[in-house]
């Protein structure tokens, strides 16, 4: 037996999600969510809850390391389009607003006339089609382990909801990202990147 926290207990880990990696598969269990609501404010209806995902300590840190690889390629060789500012660090909506309003003020002072769109993509994560991101990462490049690691994580998600000691069903996801996981925000930029190149 290992103990956690212990040079070993690091090394042991270490040594799991390298032959994960080489593999390029994960157990089921892994990809087990549990499901906890958040209230979003408002009025206590269904609608106004999100539902976070938790995983297993094992399965966050194959995540971060295949979100950290993910996120390098990515800034790398600039698969994410100068346009997209959400989940990108350093950018967010103070910058994005800066560079539409310069650009609208330019553009203005030369008289010539300014079309702005705005995309708000509500429920953004659950609409994610498994088959249309793994397509749209290969023609992005993400190939290999690399994409072999996603499409594992996607295949063996699955979710359940627990409140008290009253729990459901495991519940294969066939569509979407489970909400609070660490790849999220980089698979979603890559799934929507060609709305951004538009």
């Amino acid at each position: 037996m290992v103990e956690v926290g212990t040079d070993a207990g690091a090394q042991q880990c270490l040594r799991v999600l390298n032959a994960l990696w080489v593999r390029g598969d994960v157990t089921r269990s892994m990809g087990v969510s549990r499901l906890t609501p958040k209230h979003k404010g408002g009025a206590v209806t269904a609608a106004r809850f999100r539902y976070l995902g938790v995983n297993s300590a094992l399965a966050r840190l194959y995540h971060l390391m295949v979100t950290e690889r993910l996120s390098t390629y990515a800034r790398r060789t600039g698969i994410i389009p100068a346009t997209q500012f959400g989940f990108q660090q350093h950018r967010g909506c103070i910058d994005a607003l800066f560079v539409a309003h310069s650009a609208r003020s330019r553009l203005l002072a030369q008289g010539q006339p300014v079309i702005t769109g705005y995309i708000d993509a509500e429920a953004a994560y659950p609409s994610v089609e498994h088959d249309i991101l793994l397509a749209q990462l290969l023609r992005s490049g993400v190939k290999g382990r690399l994409w072999c690691a996603v499409r594992a994580t996607l295949a063996t998600s699955s979710v359940y909801l627990k409140f008290g000691k009253v729990a459901t069903k495991l519940i294969k996801v066939t569509r979407g990202l489970v909400e609070g996981g660490s790849m999220c925000p980089i698979l979603y930029l890559l799934y929507a990147r060609d709305v951004a190149l538009q």
